[in-house]
């Protein structure tokens, strides 16, 4: 397959690398820190879990691919989105033991928690929730079209705002939802997160098509995007299926990847041999950097 990308100015790097989303090398693939096993791409010290000045960090606490020894896995998704005006916790994976446990290992004290944001009704996405609101207190929660009306009474009762967010609905400066996808069979949203070199996409599941989900939110940010990460629902998917989405998602000019939670390991290895580079491994307790530019900072691997 034929690299679309290359040689597409991105605030100033440019790379060009063998392979499907070739091209512009995101930041995120540069800065990608984790200790996923075989983990390409990425540094092999343990992250630095604080975000410096000016940056923008994506922190998966919660996923059912390995990584450091200290953080469980368990099926599930949750990441936390730091540098911002306020901090996000997008799902809450599927236990909430679990879920403040690791969350606790990287660093992520609750009470920096401002929202959060759930991506779709699965148990896997929201069984974690209860937990952190009684730990946390209320929050305001936002959640698509198509929840009973039971979740969003629960949610109040433990303190929390619910928050029905139909259309893309800004959560903070920098941060967006996709608006409701997959009406009628299984509502989903992700979220557009905005960082110093570009947007990235937050998936929980991407039951509506990943390729959709960032076609979506392509269009809503007007600007092709930095990253994709999150769960790409394609545990099952045959090698043509995947390269097709991985085509789709070349023409939609998205620079890195990072699937993990359900996109499958069959899906992972396809990503990682066409993407190359352009592929970032993701585990529970991946951070993923985005550092300023603005005093033409390199981008650079966390450490302890």
């Amino acid at each position: 397959m034929t690299a679309m990308n290359r040689g597409r100015k991105h605030v100033g790097i440019i790379v060009s690398v063998p392979g499907v989303l070739a091209g512009v090398m995101s930041v995120a693939a540069f800065c990608a820190v984790s200790a996923c096993p075989a983990a390409a791409n990425e540094a092999t010290t343990a992250p630095t879990t604080q975000p410096a000045k000016e940056e923008v960090m994506l922190t998966i606490c919660y996923d059912n691919n390995p990584g450091r020894e200290n953080l469980k896995p368990a099926w599930g998704f949750a990441c936390v989105v730091r540098g911002l005006e306020k901090t996000i916790l997008f799902d809450t994976g599927g236990d909430g033991r679990t879920l403040l446990a690791n969350m606790k290992a990287l660093d992520v004290q609750l009470a920096e928690i401002d929202l959060v944001v759930i991506s779709h009704i699965h148990g896997d996405h929201t069984g974690g929730l209860w937990d952190f609101l009684q730990a946390r207190g209320g929050v305001p929660v936002y959640m698509p079209a198509g929840f009973p009306a039971a979740f969003g009474e629960r949610i109040e009762k433990l303190g929390g705002k619910a928050i029905v967010a139909d259309e893309s609905t800004a959560v903070c400066e920098g941060a967006k939802t996709t608006g409701t996808m997959g009406k009628g069979q299984i509502e989903e949203h992700g979220l557009c997160v905005q960082t110093p070199v570009g947007w990235a996409l937050i998936t929980g599941c991407a039951h509506p098509g990943i390729a959709h989900m960032a076609e979506r939110a392509t269009r809503l940010v007007e600007s092709p995007l930095n990253l994709v990460v999150g769960g790409f629902h394609m545990g099952g998917a045959s090698r043509q299926q995947v390269e097709a989405v991985i085509e789709q998602l070349e023409k939609l000019g998205v620079a890195t990847v990072a699937p993990c939670h359900c996109s499958g390991d069959n899906t992972r290895k396809l990503f990682k041999e066409h993407c190359g580079k352009s592929y970032t491994a993701a585990c529970v307790g991946t951070s993923l950097r985005f550092p300023s530019q603005e005093h033409g900072e390199e981008p650079r691997p966390s450490s302890p």
